[in-house]
């Protein structure tokens, strides 16, 4: 793989997926970070929503778990924090509409994009983790 420090957050993700990366790739995590924290980098945002869609890749369509932890790692040393906590969570919610997770892009074990049904649930885990790492 090719070293993802030199890179950019675009560059990094599609080295960890081994290719294109389909543009809706970080949805619906993107649309809810920016509607409600408006005045957060760009960057930030867009790092902890491709972190958000990366775990839940792993979990529910077997990406590897490696891959998930390097590109967390990438972002740590290259982006600012976007930081909220579970308070915040209800608020993350209500941006995200019960369509925008019928159908969520994600990377399977080889890192081709697929689209899978999401629960809020599933939604909550990937802000548990990102917020817990």
């Amino acid at each position: 793989m090719e070293d993802i420090k030199s890179i950019s957050l675009a560059g990094a993700l599609s080295a960890i997926a081994k290719g294109e990366v389909h543009p809706a790739f970080g949805e619906p995590f993107l649309t809810a970070f920016k509607a409600a924290v408006p005045t957060m980098e760009a960057k930030a945002i867009t790092a902890a929503a491709y972190t958000c869609s990366l775990f839940l890749s792993t979990v529910l369509a077997e990406f590897p778990s490696s891959s998930l932890h390097t590109f967390a790692n990438y972002t740590k040393e290259h982006c600012s924090r976007f930081s909220f906590d579970c308070k915040m969570y209800p608020v993350l919610l209500e941006q995200i509409s019960g369509s925008s997770i019928e159908r969520v892009a994600l990377f399977d074990s080889h890192g081709a994009t697929i689209f899978k049904k999401c629960s809020n649930e599933d939604i909550k885990d990937a802000f548990d983790f990102y917020t817990n790492r």
